[in-house]
């Protein structure tokens, strides 16, 4: 492999890498929690909601894809196991058993809201202290794809205690905190091979601009 002579130091492209891949984890992990809520939703929203987790597949789908060619762009390797999305993600798995529709919302927008918080922080450290540019620019768009996913599901969820007189749950705030406190400090991720040679991405998260290559 080629030796990479981009600005960045070989530990400042290693924790890139261990960040990126804790976000690309947490992103592939959402994908299948948002498909499981797709197969099970039912009841009167069953119409809307399947267009919204199709939409919201599509856009974390997208950032997943810029995240795993930026890891190959600082000569890392990307997770790409079951095992590692569930051990490496800021999120949880779901258990087998459907949700409600009000828990399923409830239970993504916690999942939204928790991958924003950790997104924060490891934008800050890629701009601040690794001084990678790039890499903060591309978290900074999933940072905002996710707000903007977790501000949908909010709407939602206010329009349903409205109109159905549910009580919102309370119980997302310590659960946010505590996984964010968990993955305030990310374990690195073994350096892996060179790029891929693929054209460089610039429109895949939906909703935003393009990322500098």
């Amino acid at each position: 492999m080629r030796a990479i002579h981009v600005g960045l130091s070989d530990s400042d492209r290693q924790a890139s890498v261990a960040l990126l891949n804790v976000t690309l984890a947490s992103e592939s992990l959402m994908m299948i929690k948002i498909k499981k809520c797709h197969w099970d939703v039912f009841g009167p929203q069953f119409g809307m909601l399947r267009l919204v987790w199709e939409r919201q597949h599509e856009r974390v789908s997208a950032s997943a894809q810029c995240l795993a060619e930026r890891i190959r762009q600082l000569g890392g390797q990307p997770v790409a196991s079951a095992t590692s999305f569930v051990e490496c993600a800021c999120i949880r798995e779901h258990s087998h058993e459907a949700l409600s529709v009000a828990d399923a919302v409830d239970a993504m927008l916690a999942d939204h809201e928790n991958i924003a918080c950790v997104v924060r922080e490891h934008t800050a450290r890629c701009l601040h202290v690794l001084g990678d540019l790039v890499t903060g620019e591309l978290l900074t768009h999933v940072l905002k794809s996710h707000e903007e996913m977790a501000w949908e599901l909010r709407s939602i969820a206010d329009e349903r205690a409205e109109l159905w007189q549910v009580p919102r749950s309370e119980a997302r705030a310590p659960a946010v905190a505590k996984q964010v406190e968990q993955h305030s400090v990310t374990q690195p991720i073994p350096d892996g091979g060179g790029t891929n040679g693929r054209e460089p991405v610039s429109q895949r998260i939906a909703g935003d601009t393009h990322w500098a290559d």
